[in-house]
């Protein structure tokens, strides 16, 4: 069970359930999924606390070493969003709440009214149309049908479902990551490293049927693979998707073959999470053309600014 404020305790595999006993109540971001926030654990720093019925989680900074909070509910969201402010500065943190959903941010104008409320652009979710992703049609998706088309023309490649529990499937996955990293040439940059270590307790996790992964393999060897989680809402989400570069329009074409599984197992939006900020992340995400966003946003006492 997930303890009362002011207690936190340290996120377990048995979490799952508890988890989304909150989130679940509202559209799915990814920062919140339990996936999600196994998988970039690595330092095993994520905490849990419950707040006035609210999920309450210690973050990791993505792209740093400082922690911060956040929250996930609509039960007195004034004094809730308050006391973890005033917790955090006690703990010698940052006084501000990030990824803060939209829904939450958005009660009654009540966090307006008390705390600074700032959008977080770089950590919105781009949400697609699966649908749309899986057809390709239209002048929108000129440039993904086009490299599409030369995938297959040029390829004779095909995309499976794996077994993320076979050991053989798992040494492929890594290989294809430690490939990408080696071909980008990013292999020694420590982010590259924190993804690896992610996509490895994903992989030691076991697998869970809300989990699909999807891989491309030519000749029987794998280039490149994507892990899918379907969620409540009609949702599904996109944690991990790693492909061989030198192989042209493999990573629209295992896209849009994934969106036509999913599309046809019920599946309606997906979230690609956000791009943090890095310009070529901003490109890639907005080329598939969001339908949505799900947005996010921090919050301080007024002034602190």
């Amino acid at each position: 069970m997930i303890p009362e404020f002011p207690n936190f305790k340290a996120l377990e595999v048995t979490d799952q359930c508890d988890i989304a006993s909150f989130t679940d109540q509202a559209e799915p971001y990814s920062d919140f999924t339990f996936t999600s926030l196994w998988c970039w654990d690595v330092g095993h720093t994520v905490a849990l606390s419950q707040l006035n019925g609210n999920l309450v989680i210690r973050f990791k900074e993505y792209e740093g070493d400082a922690h911060f909070y956040s929250f996930f509910g609509t039960h007195a969201v004034v004094e809730t969003a308050t006391t973890l402010l005033s917790f955090a500065r006690q703990h010698g943190m940052e006084a501000r709440l990030r990824l803060v959903p939209e829904f939450v941010a958005a009660n009654g104008g009540l966090l307006r009214t008390a705390l600074d409320v700032a959008e977080d652009p770089a950590n919105f979710d781009y949400i697609l149309s699966i649908e749309d992703v899986a057809a390709l049609r239209g002048g929108k998706y000129v440039m993904q049908r086009n490299h599409v088309n030369h995938f297959t023309r040029t390829y004779a490649a095909d995309v499976r479902l794996i077994d993320m529990d076979d050991p053989r499937i798992q040494r492929e996955m890594i290989a294809v990551c430690l490939h990408w990293a080696h071909e980008k040439d990013v292999i020694a940059l420590p982010e590259t490293g924190f993804e690896l270590s992610a996509v490895q307790r994903l992989l030691a996790a076991g697998q869970r049927q809300d989990l699909i992964a999807f891989a491309v393999f030519d000749a029987a060897v794998m280039r490149g693979f994507a892990v899918y989680e379907g969620l409540h809402c009609g949702y599904a989400i996109l944690h991990f998707e790693k492909t061989d570069r030198t192989y042209r329009g493999i990573s629209p074409y295992l896209r849009q073959q994934a969106c036509d599984y999913l599309h046809k197992h019920g599946y309606l939006l997906l979230n690609i999470e956000q791009d943090l900020g890095i310009p070529a992340l901003t490109f890639a995400k907005q080329s598939w053309r969001p339908c949505r966003m799900l947005k996010k946003y921090s919050l301080s006492e007024k002034g602190a600014n």
